[in-house]
C-alpha cells in the first residue's frame, strides 16, 4: 500500500510539472525550418568520449547532408569524487574530437571562465548526451533548452533493465524532451502519450553501425576482454570486480599465448576510492600487477575498436554487450541473472555463456579456445532477428528530422 501510495504522488508530481513543460513543448512544436532557404542546424552535446559513439553516427551523416548544419558543443566532464568539472579530462576530450572531426565543427561550452550561451548559438535541435542532468550546468538542462531549440536524446545506453513507469517520473530530464529516440518500443510505450513530444522507436544508431559490420562466424583472435561493472547494487547485476580481479590475470599465467585485455568501466576506479574498497596505492599496484603478468588495460578511446580485436568477451551487465554480441562471437557472462531483464537482452541471454563461478569462467574460456562454441548458431538466428529492427536507424532518425522542421 505504502508503495502504491508513493507511485500516485510521483506521477501526480510529473503531470502537474508536465503542464508547466507543455507550454514551451506547445511554443517549440510550432518553430519551422523554410525548406530549401534555411538549414536546420543540430547542436550535439558531448561530455564523454566512451558514449560519443551512440550519437556518432547521426552526427557524421548530418554533417555530410547539405540540408544539415551540424556542431558539437564541448562541454567539460564533471568528476563526482571532487563535485567539479575537470579541466584535464576536457582537454582530452577536445583532443579526442579534434583527431576525428574538422575544429570548425567544435565548439568549447566553458571558456575564459564562463558557460557559452546556448541560447545564443541559434541552434534548430540540441542533443542530449546523458539522461543524467546533474552533471550539466543549469542553463544546459533540457527544461532551459526547450525554451529555444528542440531537445532530442538518443539512448547512451543500451537499455537492458525493465524499468517500471516510475523510473522516468523520477527524472525532471524527459518532461522537457521534445523527441525521445527510445531504446525499444517497450520503453517508448511506458511515457505518456502526448500532442507536444514524441517518445518513438526507430531503432539505434550504434547498432546499425555495428551490424553494418559484418558479424565473426568463429572465435577468431585470441584476444579476451574482460568488462566489469563499477556498481555494487544487486539490482543492475553486481560486478565481479573485486571476486575476479586477480583470478583473470591467472588465465594469463596458465595460456600464455592469450592477449588479455582489461577495460573496467570508467568508474570503477573512482567508485572503489569513493567507498573505501580501494586507496590510490591499491589503483596503483594493481596497475603494475597487471603489467606483470603480460595482460594490459585498453587503450582504445571507443570500445568498438576494441571489440573488433576480440575474440571473447568475459563481462558483467553492461549496455556495451549488445554492440559485441552482434559481432557473433561468445559472451561469458559473470553477474547475476536472477533481474528483470528488457526483451531485447531476454533475446540475447539466450547466446551467452553463463558463469556463475571463476572456475566456470576457466573451463570456458578452454573449451572456446578449442573451437568448441555450442552457442554460435544460436547467437546467429538471435543476430538475424534483431538486425530487422535496427538497420537503417541512423536514416529514420534523420528523416524524422527533416519532417519535424519543414513541418512536413
Amino acid at each position: 500500500m505504502f508503495e502504491r501510495i508513493k507511485e500516485v504522488a510521483h506521477i501526480t508530481v510529473w503531470n502537474i510539472r508536465q503542464i508547466k513543460a507543455n507550454c514551451y513543448l506547445k511554443r517549440i512544436r510550432q518553430k519551422k525550418v523554410s525548406e530549401g532557404t534555411k538549414k536546420i542546424r543540430v547542436g550535439f552535446l558531448v561530455q564523454m568520449k566512451e558514449v560519443w559513439d551512440k550519437q556518432a553516427p547521426v552526427y557524421e551523416k548530418l554533417n555530410a547532408d547539405s540540408r544539415f548544419s551540424a556542431s558539437l558543443i564541448v562541454v567539460p566532464p564533471y568528476d563526482s569524487r571532487i563535485s567539479a568539472y575537470s579541466s584535464g579530462e576536457y582537454e582530452e576530450l577536445l583532443r579526442f574530437l579534434k583527431t576525428k572531426y574538422p575544429a570548425m565543427d567544435i565548439r568549447k561550452a566553458y571558456g575564459k571562465k564562463h558557460w557559452e550561451d546556448l541560447s545564443s548559438m541559434g541552434f534548430d535541435y540540441i542533443f542530449f548526451p546523458r539522461d543524467w542532468e546533474r552533471e550539466l550546468p543549469p542553463a544546459y538542462h533540457t527544461k532551459e533548452v526547450i525554451k529555444y531549440a528542440k531537445t532530442c536524446y538518443i539512448p547512451y545506453g543500451i537499455g537492458g533493465f525493465r524499468y517500471d513507469r516510475l523510473f522516468y517520473y523520477k527524472r525532471s530530464f524527459f518532461l522537457s524532451l521534445y523527441i525521445n529516440f527510445c531504446n525499444s518500443k517497450e520503453e517508448a510505450d511506458l511515457f505518456p502519450r502526448s500532442r507536444y513530444k514524441h517518445n518513438i522507436f526507430l531503432g539505434l544508431p550504434v547498432i546499425d553501425n555495428s551490424i553494418a559490420r559484418q558479424p565473426g562466424a568463429a572465435v577468431d583472435s585470441k584476444t579476451i576482454l574482460w568488462t566489469p561493472r563499477w556498481t555494487f547494487e544487486d539490482m543492475y547485476g553486481g560486478t565481479t570486480f573485486f571476486a575476479y580481479k586477480d583470478k583473470i590475470l591467472s588465465l594469463k599465467t596458465k595460456i600464455p599465448d592469450i592477449n588479455l585485455i582489461l577495460r573496467p568501466h570508467p568508474l570503477t576506479f573512482k567508485n572503489a576510492l569513493r567507498l573505501g574498497k580501494m586507496t590510490e596505492r591499491d589503483i596503483e599496484e594493481y596497475k603494475n600487477s597487471v603489467k606483470k603478468h603480460g595482460a594490459s588495460f585498453d587503450t582504445n578511446e571507443m570500445v568498438g575498436d576494441t571489440f573488433r580485436q576480440t575474440g571473447i568477451l568475459i563481462t558483467d551487465y553492461s549496455s556495451i554487450i549488445l554492440e559485441f554480441f552482434l559481432s557473433g562471437k561468445p559472451v561469458i557472462y559473470c553477474a547475476k541473472t536472477n533481474i528483470s531483464f528488457s526483451e531485447i537482452y531476454k533475446q540475447i541471454f539466450q547466446g551467452f555463456y553463463i558463469a556463475e563461478n571463476w572456475e566456470q569462467v576457466e573451463t570456458i574460456v578452454q573449451k572456446l579456445l578449442k573451437g568448441e562454441d555450442d552457442l554460435k548458431t544460436v547467437r546467429m538466428n538471435i543476430i538475424e532477428n534483431i538486425k530487422k529492427q535496427h538497420i537503417g536507424a541512423t536514416e529514420r532518425i534523420i528523416n524524422f528530422l527533416i519532417n519535424d522542421a519543414y513541418h512536413l
